[in-house]
């Protein structure tokens, strides 16, 4: 039983990071993209272009790492990104 919610949890740190991943690539693309002159893009595409690059730049992961260890590295990650790139665009 504990392996089928594991499993179930996977994937619902999987849709939920696919998710995310791709409204920062939207929030992104809107900063700093659409000023130089490319075209806005939906947030579909957006999750289509962040599932593209996810799949094309996967680093494989430890198997040791547990769960919530990962869940903390990749909120930590997007949060910072969405930081940084705030400033860089509010100095714009």
């Amino acid at each position: 039983m504990g392996a089928v919610f594991g499993f179930v949890g996977f994937l619902v740190f999987i849709t939920l990071t696919t998710i995310v991943n791709g409204g920062v690539l939207y929030l992104l693309w809107e900063w700093f993209m659409v000023p130089l002159g490319l075209k806005s893009v939906s947030i579909p595409h957006a999750l289509g272009i962040s599932s593209l690059i996810t799949f094309i730049t996967h680093q494989y992961i430890e198997q040791e790492i547990v769960l919530l260890k990962l869940v903390i590295r990749w909120v930590l990650k997007v949060a910072f990104t969405l930081l940084f790139a705030w400033i860089f665009m509010s100095l714009m």
